[in-house]
């Protein structure tokens, strides 16, 4: 194949390269298909303009050829700048540019100096990009980016091979870049090869992190699907229940999920709902509403699974979940609130003698913001009088941080002149400190003249739900067996402990403990007792460092002690000394005496590195070391320590 053709077919690739990924820059998360698309269609300029040149025969189109190649792996560097969010001073992409152009204009009668000094140039290019990539390569781990890794390797092998052939007077009987010669071919249609594969990666991982972060949402969603307090179900397009949390299930009174899924909505409804309208074309109705509107509020009644009636306000929202359109559905059970309302249009005396015993607070305000009415049975549930708020704003008994939500919630329900639901707030208790509540409201209207007078409210207790976050919130960044913070909790304090410590010009010791002679016990012993020999070990390591230090257990028998702006090395090898002898007196549980040791590895920060993943990764190969030495020491890391252990 002749060297006019080849660069032909380059430049026709690039177009199409460029034109599939301009179809997926619109899409999220694809943003950097934009730089990647023109970088694509730059480098098809500079090949067809190596063509025009040889049949023009005008240098300086050589001359634009070469740095629209150079623009090329510029755009491509933006695009990994844009991709990884990561950005560098942008001349260290684009300094070439000019560089190449001012020495080409001095080397155009020299074609082997030319192929040198583009080769030197585009190589610089080549090595910043795979830095970058290698740099961010925990970003989005996977073959895109091992594809992305192969193609600037061969385009780096490629430069070096040009370069090379001219230095060595392989093109000294050459007049242009387009003179056939079987390496010059050779080395073209291998780049041909990069080229492709390059787009190919970035296509790949652009569309594995599309992935990876779908999965990391639908895994939180299905976490905090489960774990909401809030009665939530999925439904599909016909109408059948697909998944349900333990809060829908005890709202139904069933025991098991298989009870309520793969069973239609309309299995749970009487046949007709208060309006008059059939449950099963109302069901059809909301079905239909919800994915044209994305979402569908409405009352409804339905039966639990022993066929008590009971009034819930039914939410649907339009999804995607595991790649199919479903309905997600939150109940809220508003069979109190209809009564309520029920009685309040009957008569005032039957409303107040409902309110007294109600498990809710239930109140009125006016336009102001003014107590009009507070249910008698605030005493028993805040132990408050409702006298004292009666004529004065609701301010004197919401938590001051709550209170811009709190008149966010009144305006929108006297501007929408509707309900409204799910206001979460705290208000004082007599003796208790603050308590969690959530209301609903519902406008009171004249009855002469339609105008709103006020707002009828009814707040229930959710401060044990509220705990209970606070507890879950807690598990998820701390040890279950010995109360440490876990992995993620220590990474999250280090990076914000590097950076403080990087502010005041201190230092960082991060030590990486390992048990020395704990399996035996579990094997031995069992499990129990290993256990219990943990929870002494973390009490023993808290008891030996500072409060502003920082104890974590990452698993197994691995723990990790940082130290927080230290001024001198010392200082950690008289913490890792203490914590090493303190390990080593026996552990003595129902008259067992257990004994075990510890190899401690010490990184230093700013030393040793500057990133939290990177120090720990030195402290683990230090401890690794410091056990293979023969357990029960302290080693610091050293780069002769290489990676081994790592």
């Amino acid at each position: 194949m002749d060297i006019p053709t080849l660069f032909l077919i380059i430049a026709l690739t690039n177009i199409l390269l460029a034109v599939a990924m301009a179809s997926m820059a619109d899409q999220p998360g694809h943003d950097a298909m934009g730089p990647w698309s023109l970088a694509a269609l730059v480098n098809a300029g500079a090949y067809l303009g190596f063509i025009w040149q040889a049949h023009a025969g005008h240098p300086l189109l050589l001359v634009v050829s070469n740095v629209m190649v150079a623009a090329w792996l510029a755009l491509v560097g933006e695009g990994f700048q844009r991709f990884y969010q990561h950005p560098w001073p942008r001349w260290i992409l684009w300094i070439p540019l000019p560089v190449m152009l001012v020495g080409l204009l001095a080397l155009l009668d020299n074609l082997p100096g030319r192929a040198i000094l583009v080769a030197i140039l585009l190589s610089y290019q080549t090595i910043v990009i795979l830095f970058m990539v290698l740099r961010n390569r925990h970003d989005t781990p996977g073959r895109g980016q091992v594809i992305i890794v192969i193609s600037l390797v061969v385009l780096l092998v490629l430069l070096g091979i040009r370069a090379l052939m001219a230095g060595l007077g392989g093109m000294d009987r050459m007049t242009s870049i387009l003179q056939a010669n079987a390496l010059q071919v050779l080395t073209f249609q291998a780049g041909l090869l990069a080229m492709i594969l390059l787009a190919l990666g970035v296509i790949v991982m652009t569309h594995e992190r599309t992935g990876q972060v779908l999965a990391a949402s639908e895994r939180r969603f299905r976490m905090l699907f489960e774990e909401s307090r809030q009665p939530l179900t999925l439904m599909d397009q016909a109408g059948f229940f697909t998944a349900a949390n333990p809060a829908a299930l005890a709202l139904f009174h069933l025991q098991q999920p298989d009870q309520l899924i793969g069973r239609p909505l309309t299995d749970f409804t009487p046949p007709m709902q208060p309006d008059g309208r059939l449950s099963i074309d109302h069901a059809r109705e909301m079905r239909r509403q919800a994915p044209t509107l994305g979402g569908h509020e409405c009352e409804w009644q339905c039966r639990r699974g022993d066929g008590q009636p009971f009034d819930v306000l039914l939410m649907l929202t339009a999804i995607q979940y595991e790649e199919r359109p479903l309905l997600h559905v939150a109940w809220s059970d508003i069979t109190r609130r209809k009564a309520a309302e029920t009685q309040l249009r009957i008569n005032e005396e039957k409303f107040r003698t409902f309110v007294e015993d109600a498990n809710d607070v239930i109140y009125t305000l006016n336009l102001d913001g003014t107590f009009q009415y507070l249910s008698p049975n605030i005493r028993e549930l805040l132990a408050q009088e409702p006298e004292d708020f009666l004529g004065g704003h609701f301010a004197a008994i919401v938590h001051p941080d709550d209170l811009p939500a709190c008149q966010v919630f009144l305006e929108r329900l006297l501007a929408t002149r509707s309900k409204q639901s799910g206001l979460e707030y705290r208000v004082r208790h007599g003796t208790a400190g603050w308590r969690w509540h959530v209301t609903n409201a519902s406008p009171l209207f004249d009855k002469d003249d339609g105008t709103i007078i006020g707002m009828l409210g009814i707040a229930h207790d959710i401060t044990e739900r509220k705990q209970a976050e606070v507890r879950i919130m807690h598990m998820a960044h701390h040890d279950g067996l010995t109360a440490l913070p876990n992995r993620s909790l220590l990474f999250s304090r280090l990076d914000q402990a590097m950076g403080r410590a990087g502010e005041a010009g201190r230092m960082l010791a991060l030590m990486f403990l390992d048990l020395d002679k704990f399996k035996p016990i579990n094997d031995t012993h069992g499990h129990a007792v290993g256990d219990l020999v943990l929870k002494q070990v973390a009490r023993r390591l808290m008891s030996s460092v500072r409060e502003a230090d920082m104890v974590a257990r990452i698993g197994g028998d691995e723990f990790i002690v940082m130290l927080p702006e230290i001024r001198q090395m010392e200082h950690a090898l008289i913490v890792a000394e203490n914590i090493r002898q303190s390990l080593q007196e026996p552990f003595c549980f129902d008259g067992l005496e257990l004994s075990v040791s510890t190899s401690i590895g010490i990184a230093i920060y700013p030393e040793h590195g500057r990133d939290s993943r990177e120090l720990a990764q030195y402290a683990d190969i230090a401890m690794y070391h410091a056990k293979q030495g023969g357990a029960n020491r302290i080693r610091v890391y050293a780069p002769d320590l290489g990676t081994e252990g790592a």
